[in-house]
Order: structure tokens, then C-alpha cells, then sequence
């Protein structure tokens, strides 16, 4: 098997789109899915971490490091927009989740961070929606699928952030949600 892209340190996450986002232990890189030419990078991180990820959907690029959240520009790779959603380790970032409007956010603890995605103004608005943390998140049709650490699949509007009755999908830890052809998985 053929290697089509070597980093210097460890790939942490990767985000896939018109162009292929990877994310080191401290720097982002943007490559062209086809030559893998890198187009940009960007060290983001002077220490390494272990808890970052990558997201991305039509209108950003996100990178969550621990209790931290970097909207990223997707040419030059340098953050934009920046925020601090928790304090410690019970309220790290666990989740993210897109509509055309906002990123949502999953926090430790059961809150859901809602950010505008057009206004860079606007402060984050948290909603407390579960009694334990949130693992997956998926967006659907004006709703927010999300599995927590009891096994229950949420459903919550996106407009109101208040969550329907819960369904126990799983005896615990709902790790993973996947909606393809209007059909819900979910694995836990």
C-alpha cells in the first residue's frame, strides 16, 4: 500500500472536503485530494496535544483542542475566530454538529454550545440538554440527533435547544450516530 501523505508528527484528525485537512499534534495542513500537494499549512498549537479534532462542513473549518474552539481559515489556515467553552476537564468539548446557521457543540457534563456561524459577534449560547455528556451528534432536518454516556439517543430542535424525550438506544455510552437516506445508526 502506497503512503499519499507523510507528516512530520503523529495525524491526529483529518476533515475531507474540496480540499484534505490534517490535523498534527500542533499544525494543520490543507492538501489537494488529488496530486497531495500541499497547498497551506499552519502551526496552530506550541505544545502538543491529545485532544484535538477537526471539523468541517460547507461554511467552516473548526478545530476543538480540549475546552478551546478555532474557526480556521480555509486557505491560510489561521484562526479567525476563537473561544474558551469550558473550564477544566468535566467541560471539555466532546461533539461538534452543523446546520446552514450554527456549529453546535457537545460540553462535558450535557450542555450544547450554539455558535453562529455568519456572526462573529455573537457570544456562544449554552443549553443544558442531558443529565450526562454527549458523545455523537449528528444534524438532520432541523433536529439534533446526540448519544450520551447513559445509552439514550436525544432528539432536540435546532431552533429551541430543548430536547424531545429521550430514547434508551443503548445500556451506555451512544459513541456514534450516522444518518444515510433518512435512516438513523447508532452504534454504543
Amino acid at each position: 500500500m502506497e503512503a499519499l501523505f507523510s507528516a512530520a508528527a503523529v495525524v491526529q484528525s483529518f476533515a475531507v472536503g474540496a480540499r484534505v485537512y490534517v490535523l498534527t499534534s500542533n499544525e494543520v495542513i490543507a492538501c489537494d485530494p488529488v496530486s497531495w500537494e500541499i497547498l497551506a499549512r499552519h502551526t496552530l498549537f506550541t505544545v502538543n496535544g491529545k485532544s484535538r479534532a477537526l471539523f468541517l462542513d460547507e461554511d467552516c473549518l473548526v478545530c476543538k483542542d480540549y475546552i478551546r474552539l478555532f474557526f480556521l481559515d480555509q486557505d491560510t489556515l489561521c484562526p479567525i475566530r476563537e473561544y474558551r467553552l469550558g473550564q477544566d476537564n468535566r467541560s471539555d468539548i466532546c461533539a461538534l454538529a452543523a446546520d446552514e446557521d450554527y456549529l453546535f457543540c457537545s460540553i462535558r457534563g450535557g450542555e450544547i454550545a450554539r455558535i453562529s456561524k455568519a456572526n462573529s459577534e455573537a457570544e456562544p449560547e449554552f443549553f443544558r440538554v442531558s443529565e450526562t455528556g454527549i458523545w455523537a451528534m449528528v444534524c438532520h432536518a432541523g433536529k439534533l440527533y446526540a448519544g450520551n454516556v447513559d445509552g439514550q439517543l436525544l432528539i432536540i430542535p435546532t431552533d429551541t435547544l430543548q430536547p424531545e424525550k429521550p430514547f434508551q438506544a443503548h445500556k451506555s455510552n451512544l459513541k456514534s450516530l450516522l444518518i444515510h437516506e433518512n435512516l438513523l445508526f447508532t452504534a454504543g
